[in-house]
């Protein structure tokens, strides 16, 4: 394989890039000059490879037993950035470019070229160019086509929209969230759970764990007599905080009940879905939050 890399070089010279001393010369394009550079030993290294390996045996064995054995690995790298940009397309300079708006820009490197725009680096800095406001001689030098351009104006306009549409989602997901750590089922009821709930945590809150911890009477800093105290494993570390008082305490679950009993536990995932309204025992009309374990309920997918 590297034979064939060294044979298209050979054949193809025009494709070779600059030497690494003539690239750095190129004032204002350090960038560039580096990437011609690796190309230049990225070829020059494919040819060397190719040279050796293909002549005689003895040296072949000889480049085997020296450096050079391992000079295929070492040329990795410079053959992933030489060989990038082979015959350096994008790297030629325009010296000057005014646009369709008045816009001038100097010392012009074109970087990037889409159906719809160009990226380029300049004197400046850096812009972004629809293809509508370049002169028309350099829209045909780059191949702008009207249809290309407007197909994938729609396929970002359509990217763009759905990127945010997965974001509203999120945000909706995330206001609904809650995580139930523990909670007793009281009664398995059609469609879900009704469920007394003990722990939770909201998704977001977090603390740091304690070097110690106490317990016995007396209070929770250590202050009062018959206190035990003991060194926390965990000291320091960022934890989930629990709140062990929910303000809601009575909720109906929206899930597949099937592997529930009364009076059991659940624990997991679950999102704000609105009330549920039930009679309770006493035959009087009761509404209490209802949650679903099932995400695609919220957003609708």
């Amino acid at each position: 394989m590297l034979g064939q890399f060294g044979e298209f070089f050979l054949r193809k010279p025009h494709c070779l890039p600059l030497a690494a001393d003539d690239a750095a010369q190129v004032t204002g394009d350090f960038p560039g000059a580096v990437r011609r550079g690796c190309q230049a030993l990225s070829c020059r290294a494919l040819l060397l490879f190719y040279r050796h390996t293909d002549s005689s045996e003895h040296t072949y064995w000889r480049m085997k037993s020296s450096f050079a054995r391992h000079f295929r690995f070492l040329a990795l790298p410079f053959l992933a950035l030489g060989l990038a940009n082979p015959c350096g397309a994008q790297d030629e300079k325009i010296p000057e470019i005014t646009t369709a708006r008045g816009k001038t820009y100097r010392d012009v490197r074109i970087t990037k070229v889409t159906p719809s725009e160009v990226s380029i680096a300049h004197e400046a800095g850096a812009a972004r160019i629809p293809f509508a406001d370049l002169p028309e001689d350099l829209k045909a030098k780059l191949g702008y086509d009207p249809e290309k351009e407007k197909d994938h104006a729609a396929a970002v306009a359509n990217q763009e929209k759905a990127v945010a549409a997965n974001a509203a989602k999120r945000q909706l997901l995330d206001r609904a969230y809650l995580q139930i750590v523990s909670a007793t089922i009281v009664q398995v009821v059609d469609g879900g759970l009704y469920v007394r709930v003990d722990q939770t945590w909201d998704g977001k809150s977090y603390e740091t764990v304690p070097e110690y911890s106490y317990s016995g009477p007396g209070s929770s800093n250590g202050n009062g007599g018959g206190i035990h105290k003991s060194r926390n494993k965990n000291a320091g570390e960022r934890v989930k905080k629990i709140n062990h008082s929910p303000t809601v305490r009575r909720v109906f679950i929206s899930c597949d009940n099937s592997k529930y009993i009364d009076g059991g536990k659940f624990s997991g995932n679950v999102w704000l879905h609105g009330r549920y309204s039930f009679t309770d025992t006493t035959g009087a009309a009761a509404t209490i939050p209802k949650y679903t374990t099932n995400p695609d309920e919220i957003t609708g997918n």
